[in-house]
């Protein structure tokens, strides 16, 4: 699952949305929006209603509750020691020597 599929995903809340609506509502382009839905598909999380409409699998709807179960999990867990524990890794992996160039 990428982000954009994952955006695709919640973004099904009706059966047999058309491919345009849920680019438009994720904005993504709409070739992104139809890889995520055809990813989405073999992952058996989305299938296809008709040309150019898809519908949230059972699989699916468990899925985006199951994703939120976690965010809501970790977002209640993010104490003052979790953010600075994340915060060093992250300035200590910003300051390794081996690391690429950003620019």
């Amino acid at each position: 699952m990428t982000e954009k599929s994952v955006r695709v995903l919640k973004a099904l809340t009706a059966p047999g949305m058309p491919a345009a609506r849920v680019a438009q509502l994720t904005r993504l382009s709409q070739d992104e929006a139809s890889f995520s839905l055809a990813s989405l598909h073999q992952a058996g999380y989305a299938r296809p209603r008709r040309p150019g409409r898809w519908t949230r699998t059972a699989a699916g709807t468990a899925m985006v509750e199951e994703l939120a179960a976690v965010r809501k999990n970790c977002d209640s867990r993010a104490g003052e020691a979790e953010l600075r524990q994340a915060l060093y890794t992250l300035i200590r992996s910003l300051e390794a020597k081996d690391a690429p160039d950003p620019a």
